[in-house]
């Protein structure tokens, strides 16, 4: 964690120091300011302690600049947004964005400041003395999980088991000239891959805000980071070569790139980093928001897959679902989103699958919120971006007449005390002329 706080620290500094510079000097600074604070983010997203205890006054400080500089580099906005939903993770950071009506209403044109409580403030340490950094206290360890172990550890089962086959393929595709047997073998490596890291990733969305979790989960990559370079390696040789599997090869490299900041470092040096591009290996997804509006710009379709698997998971990756398999319906957790499977299925852990076992299922019920003229209405998903041809999410809200959908490039998952996933949402296809127009 020292590493990461260092680097904040810096970050801090730079952004307090542009106060002090006059107008002609601080575009290189500004610019640089928002390269150090950007790194020290990536680092904090699988160190989150390092966010702590920073005081309020600077935290709402870099904020402010955060939101400037979004306003002044609107093509940076994405990438400022998923900063934001790196630093509210803290609650320190949340609690200095909540402290000023002016602030909040700049941050949450870019990303929705979660409403979550907050807890109290520390009180005075031993002695009546505050507690060092003006009474804030370091979260103690969370205590050990059980079945976040058991799942990190069946995901790296399946990462071990990839990374030894692309090892004794001295990580690239076979050529057409080999036999079927290793071409078959080197697609099973693959999708072993690709559910072991998709694993991981659930894994640690599902630890959300609790830093000692999802540093475990960063912790179990670190053992693998000398086979990035191979593993980048391969996935550009089967990028080339097997289109059909071009949107889980992307999503591959997006979750490595979120949980493996060596794999961003290898990225971002490799010549085969160019070859998936901004929407494949850019930083990490992007929250639900930014990422659905930003699908419907691209154009074909097909264009558009990576950015709308981006926006299904940011949404439903790591969350609880409903599963439709052979007539009934199973309590899971989502894997894959279907943008990521070449068939269009959700991959879910069921809490009935053995373990090492996962269900691919056609329907899943969740509920959410669909954002639609201004306001925000409960509902069930119905389809998902990778499904329309303009990129938007079908929502079945509540408050739509019978068969009827709403059409909206912005979800959000529902409230926690909401009731149960509903498992009775229409089929997509069963009456589209009467479904709600966009607007």
């Amino acid at each position: 964690m020292a590493t990461a706080r260092r680097s904040l620290d810096e970050a801090l500094h730079s952004v307090q120091g542009l106060r002090a510079l006059p107008e002609h000097a601080r575009d290189e600074a500004e610019e640089r300011a928002w390269e150090q604070l950007r790194q020290a983010l990536r680092e904090a997203r699988m160190q989150p302690l390092a966010l702590s205890c920073v005081p309020e006054g600077e935290a709402a400080a870099t904020l402010r600049f955060l939101a400037a500089w979004a306003a002044k580099r609107r093509v940076l906005r994405a990438k400022v947004a998923e900063g934001l939903r790196v630093l509210f993770g803290d609650a320190g950071w949340l609690r200095a964005a909540r402290g000023d009506a002016e602030l909040l209403a700049s941050l949450e044109s870019l990303f929705p400041v979660p409403e979550r409580p907050l807890p109290a403030r520390a009180g005075p340490g031993p002695g009546g003395v505050p507690a060092e950094g003006g009474g804030c206290q370091q979260q103690a360890p969370a205590p050990e999980d059980p079945a976040l172990r058991q799942e990190v550890r069946g995901a790296l089962e399946l990462l071990a088991s990839a990374l030894g086959a692309l090892r004794r393929l001295d990580w690239a595709f076979p050529p057409e000239s080999s036999q079927n047997a290793d071409r078959d073998g080197a697609v099973d490596a693959f999708r072993s891959l690709f559910l072991g890291i998709s694993r991981l990733s659930a894994a640690a969305r599902r630890a959300g805000t609790d830093r000692a979790r999802r540093g475990r989960v960063a912790l179990a990559l670190d053992a693998h980071s000398a086979d990035w370079p191979g593993v980048l390696r391969f996935l550009a040789d089967l990028h080339r070569h097997r289109r059909v599997f071009s949107s889980q090869v992307s999503s591959v490299v997006a979750k490595l790139t979120e949980l493996s900041p060596a794999f961003e470092d290898v990225l971002k040096k490799s010549p085969e980093g160019e070859l998936f591009g901004a929407a494949a290996a850019g930083t990490a997804p992007e929250p639900a928001a930014a990422a659905a509006s930003r699908a419907t710009e691209a154009s074909p379709p097909a264009a558009a897959l990576p950015e709308r698997a981006r926006a299904e998971r940011a949404v439903f990756e790591g969350s609880r679902v409903e599963a439709l398999y052979e007539g009934r319906w199973y309590g899971g957790t989502v894997v894959a989103v279907p943008a990521e499977d070449p068939e269009g299925r959700w991959i879910v852990q069921c809490d009935t699958d053995e373990p090492g076992v996962l269900t691919y299922a056609k329907s899943v019920s969740s509920r959410v919120e669909a954002f639609y003229e201004g306001e925000w209405y409960r509902g069930s998903v119905v389809s998902v971006p990778s499904e329309d041809p303009e990129g938007r999410w079908a929502v079945q809200c509540d408050a739509d007449p019978h068969g009827t959908v709403t059409y909206t490039t912005i979800i959000r998952p529902a409230p926690a005390e909401v009731a149960p996933a509903e498992t009775g949402a229409q089929d997509p296809k069963a009456e589209p002329q009467r479904k709600t127009p966009a607007r």
